[in-house]
């Protein structure tokens, strides 16, 4: 099942992922790709409510394609518990709703990225003016508020929880113009689920509602931690999603990678030698001539204590490394025309595109 594509651009797509995955792993992706094509097909029909047993067995599997998640232990805490309650998609309209742009952290279990979306908040409010949210998520706000309090106190904010796209609303007067910013993250368990050793079922239709909603406001920060890729499935994942971005006609100036953890002290690091030894894939991305370059970061959160038989802590906050991140989203919702993706960037109907989703 091939896409939408023109025939010519259809060629080069193939030729250009023959070159990155070679021959044997590009068959593979492209069965794969008829797969979800079809599955995404299924999912513009009507959806079938199942009896309560049959939900209720499907409950006790660990199949989440169906969007049934296992109820959380009784003695979960209440962040816990709320994100890993059972979640429908977000409509278009929930979406749009918020008026706000929506910056979505991606990455793998340990990555980092719970600490780069809380340093980039607690730098905003160093140096823009603070307004009360109109979001009206103050599960969201609430929990952005503990993680800057857990930083401050020395402590890493805790792991994203599994089975959830979890939201943190924040709002600032940026250049006279008041912003409300909603970041999007996801448990790295979760994403594994896009990555071809993992199987590749697909994205979930929670995070899909969001990449497919006409109109969304919508820029991405792909966090990998260099010192934990060296088996390469970091490197194979964050090909796998700029690939979907890709396809899905997302802007590559509104993606940027950021490498996590190089702390302070650290003086034989490279950004350029990081990506070609860790992320060869991704360097070959960034080294097409053919493809719109996403923005690579470096990031620290400063200097950090390291010990043998406990956590890590934060000896000393240093959020200059924000310095470069949050000029770069401002200048994302700056964009002529950026505020437009999905449906309307793509100049055509929402069947067409999901006709063409996950497609490569």
């Amino acid at each position: 099942m091939k896409g939408n594509l023109p025939e010519d651009q259809e060629k080069r797509r193939e030729e250009l992922l023959r070159e990155i995955f070679g021959e044997e792993e590009f068959e593979q992706m492209e069965t794969e790709r008829t797969q979800q094509q079809q599955r995404l097909q299924q999912q513009l029909h009507p959806a079938i409510v199942e009896p309560a047993h049959e939900l209720a067995e499907a409950a006790d599997t660990d199949d989440d394609e169906g969007g049934i998640f296992v109820p959380p232990p009784v003695d979960m805490d209440e962040q816990q518990a709320q994100t890993h309650a059972a979640v429908r998609p977000k409509t278009p309209e929930e979406i749009l709703a918020k008026n706000t742009h929506y910056i979505f952290i991606f990455g793998y279990t340990g990555s980092g990225k719970s600490t780069v979306l809380t340093a980039i908040n607690m730098y905003m409010r160093q140096h823009y003016r603070v307004i009360l949210n109109q979001t009206e998520n103050q599960t969201g706000i609430r929990l952005i508020h503990e993680m800057m309090r857990d930083i401050e106190s020395g402590r890493f904010p805790q792991p994203t929880s599994v089975g959830s796209i979890t939201e943190y609303d924040t709002a600032f007067t940026m250049n006279d113009q008041d912003v409300n910013l909603t970041f999007l993250e996801m448990a790295g368990e979760d994403l594994k689920k896009i990555d071809v050793d993992e199987g590749d079922e697909g994205l979930s239709e929670e995070l899909l509602a969001y990449l497919r909603c006409p109109g969304i406001s919508i820029s991405f920060l792909m966090v990998a931690d260099y010192e934990r890729v060296v088996n390469r499935k970091e490197d194979k994942l964050i090909l796998q999603f700029l690939s979907y971005l890709y396809n899905e006609g997302i802007d590559m100036s509104r993606v940027g990678v950021v490498l996590s953890k190089f702390d302070q002290g650290r003086t034989d690091l490279d950004v350029e030698q990081i990506i070609k030894t860790y992320l060869p894939q991704v360097d070959k991305w960034l080294s097409s001539d053919d493809i719109a370059h996403p923005r690579v970061f470096p990031f620290s959160i400063g200097r950090i204590n390291s010990y043998a038989n406990q956590k890590d802590d934060i000896a000393e906050i240093d959020l200059e490394d924000c310095s470069e991140i949050v000029p770069w989203l401002h200048q994302v919702l700056s964009l002529p025309g950026g505020q437009q993706t999905g449906a309307e960037a793509g100049g055509g109907s929402v069947k067409k595109r999901l006709r063409n989703l996950l497609g490569f």
